[in-house]
């Protein structure tokens, strides 16, 4: 059974929307539409997983979250800050898990990696174009501590730390 529809721009009065009719423009027709629509859907994992469970997408909204929180006790963090923090975060290897995302009375942020209270891994971001970090790996005698420059890559000696508390 055909459907068919109304066009009043068209020079008959109805057009076909079921299935390709028995001419060649009709099957190309058809054929290039499916191939089209083949096409959209094979992209569209990989489109909506970056709209709604993208590392870009996910960063934001923690990083939304706590200025939110911050504004509501009256702790100023700049917008020299968020975006430092979104930098860092951005530039994590997509392997790495996003950190739990704090700020500090003085408008820093603070990012930690926790496995446990003997295996924990923290980054300050403030406005400068510097980061730092330290790192507490199984022992007290463990430590990985420094700062780096916010350059738009994230330091391999911080990638490894984050790496060691993911396990």
């Amino acid at each position: 059974m055909s459907s068919f529809a109304y066009c009043p721009n068209c020079p008959t009065d109805f057009f076909s929307t079921a299935s390709p009719g028995n001419t060649d423009s009709s099957r190309k027709s058809y054929q290039a539409i499916t191939s089209f629509l083949e096409n959209i859907l094979s992209i569209a994992p990989s489109i909506i997983s970056k709209i709604f469970f993208g590392k870009e997408i996910t960063s934001l909204k923690k990083l939304e979250a706590i200025v939110d929180d911050a504004e509501e006790q009256d702790v100023l963090v700049t917008e020299r800050t968020i975006a430092n923090a979104l930098v860092f975060l951005l530039t994590l290897p997509k392997d790495v898990v996003l950190p739990e995302l704090d700020f500090e009375e003085n408008g820093d942020i603070t990012m930690e990696w926790y496995r446990d209270k003997w295996n924990l891994f923290s980054v300050i971001v403030d406005e400068g174009d510097t980061y730092y970090y330290a790192g507490l790996f199984g022992s007290e005698k463990n430590r990985e501590k420094g700062r780096k420059p916010l350059d738009g890559a994230t330091d391999d000696t911080v990638v490894s730390c984050i790496k060691k508390i993911q396990g």
